[in-house]
């Protein structure tokens, strides 16, 4: 419904005669008072599920070197064709309308941007790929070019320091050629028989299989040709459950990747290890044999000096506080970070000047971006509210990017200022559709618990609350059981979809929550 009269509320005002225009006009205004109520009430409306497959969803940045632009993917769905489309967008970060980089049909995704400012390469399954390819663009203009043609997929694209080479993921059959694995994957796909065995774990991991298949690191000319294996030979392969991006490193100057590794040969017994092998060939070197828990996340230094990696240190339980350590690559000595802080350290990226490093930090409910001083350790707070993640920094003065969201705002690009963590808003997909979405009040409350313990919640009002009134509560529990919540978004189980439908949502971080110190998740084992 809209402000304006229509014809049969005309007719319905006169009476469904011809009356004199006075006082027609004045049934007029007396139907459009009556209206008035019942419109203002449609402009906006509870979020719902429908709208939420309307939102377009905002993949982690990549920076240009000297911090000006981000890339970034933008994910859309089609609820008629039941399937997602993602397209590659730039944006300056000193603010302007994001430019859309790709258009082709398919998904674009993991955007990395080149050393010399000039190309971004991506991941994507065009035309006749039959698996996900990599591909260069040139930033200034121009079609995006395929680099080789990988049977078993690409996947975490990382470029070599001189821009000419570029790393990537692929899955692959260790004792079969590039030709051999392409005629089984062929055959793979041609064969009515899609039955699988397993002689060892794992079988599955979440919502799809895991094959015989091992990852690897490999890399190809910028112009293509044939890629070269790194990782392959070395008697250690990345993790077949799942890779990423904080999964390996390639070394400032190119001539070492870090790589995390399990040592377990059975598959029943998890042990990552931080390996690091040359990349032109060579004996590959487990730097963590001391520890029997889980090592991983390598990231060098930008001036090479250090390799930061994370560690667990209480064997199979995944809730573990993550270390972050680090080893001196002149004297091979290794220390601890923030030894003293009883939070959980992951997901960091480095200063361009190495002094520092920037995490998003699970803390007692919120995602909130901390620096940690590498000389001294000291940590500080760079953000308070809304939850942070997807970082990226580049350019001197440096420059930071990373993606923001709450329980009220979907996951939006925005630049963060390293001073005071105030974020200006970079991406804008979703600002015409959120307009006529009402959001309920957020609010964090804190109660007693089991042994006195604090225990935070979040509450979630409908829109329009009315305090004087009484609403029934829906009362959501996390799972995992360890895996806390925080004032973040999700397409999954959103409080707001919940508190739109008329309900007072509560969402609270029990004992064994994260985010709350080592002691709490651990109190419910």
């Amino acid at each position: 419904m809209t402000g304006r009269i229509t014809a049969t509320q005309r007719m319905a005002a006169a009476g469904g005669t011809r009356e004199h225009p006075m006082i027609l006009a004045l049934r007029l205004s007396a139907a459009a008072i009556l209206l008035a109520p019942a419109v203002a009430a449609a402009q906006t409306a509870p979020l719902s599920a429908e709208t939420m497959w309307q939102l377009a969803r905002i993949g982690n940045p990549a920076l240009s070197p000297d911090g000006r632009e981000a890339v970034y993917a933008v994910t859309t769905y089609d609820d008629e064709k039941d399937k997602g489309e993602a397209d590659l967008y730039v944006v300056p970060t000193a603010g302007g309308e994001p430019r859309r980089l790709t258009s082709m049909a398919g998904n674009e995704s993991e955007p990395a941007w080149s050393p010399d400012g000039r190309f971004i390469a991506f991941v994507a399954k065009r035309g006749e790929d039959k698996a996900s390819q990599l591909y260069v663009i040139p930033v200034d203009g121009g079609e995006a070019v395929k680099v080789g043609d990988i049977p078993t997929g690409v996947a975490t694209p990382k470029w070599f320091p001189d821009s000419s080479r570029i790393a990537f993921i692929s899955r692959v059959w260790p004792d079969l050629s590039r030709d051999q694995a392409k005629e089984r994957v062929e055959e793979r796909e041609k064969s009515r028989m899609k039955a699988q065995a397993w002689d060892r774990p794992p079988v599955t991991y979440w919502d799809h299989f895991v094959d015989e298949r091992q990852a690897h690191v490999f890399s190809i000319a910028r112009e293509g040709g044939a890629p070269a294996a790194i990782t392959l030979g070395t008697g250690f392969e990345l993790s077949r459950r799942e890779t990423g991006a904080s999964s390996y490193d390639i070394s400032p100057d190119g001539a070492e990747v870090a790589f995390a590794s399990d040592i377990d040969p059975t598959g029943t017994d998890p042990n990552f290890d931080v390996i690091v092998v040359p990349t032109a060939g060579g004996v590959a070197k487990n730097l963590t044999t001391d520890n029997a828990a889980n090592d991983g996340t390598p990231a060098y230094s930008p001036d090479g000096r250090y390799l930061l990696f994370t560690r667990q240190t209480i064997k199979g339980f995944y809730a573990d506080s993550r270390q972050a350590w680090l080893i001196d690559r002149r004297d091979a000595s290794r220390r601890r970070l923030a030894a003293d802080w009883d939070r959980s350290l992951e997901d960091f990226v480095w200063a361009p000047d190495s002094k520092s490093l920037y995490a998003p930090i699970d803390d007692a409910g919120t995602q909130r971006i901390y620096r940690v001083d590498v000389a001294t350790g000291r940590h500080q707070a760079v953000t308070g509210a809304s939850s942070f993640s997807g970082l990226g920094i580049a350019g001197r003065p440096a420059t930071m990017v990373a993606i923001r969201q709450s329980f009220s705002e979907p996951p939006t690009l925005v630049k963060v200022a390293l001073r005071d963590g105030a974020a200006t808003k970079l991406s804008n997909h979703n600002d015409a559709l959120l307009a006529d979405v009402s959001f309920g009040n957020v609010e964090s409350v804190t109660y007693p618990g089991a042994g006195g313990a604090d225990i935070q919640m979040w509450v979630i009002y409908p829109p329009g609350f009315d305090p004087s009134k009484k609403y029934p509560l829906y009362f959501l529990l996390h799972g995992g059981p360890h895996n806390g919540i925080t004032d973040s978004w999700t397409f999954r189980w959103n409080a707001q979809v919940f508190a739109g439908w008329g309900y007072v949502t509560a969402w609270h971080n029990f004992h064994g929550s994260s985010g709350f110190g080592q002691a709490f998740a651990d109190s419910i084992n």
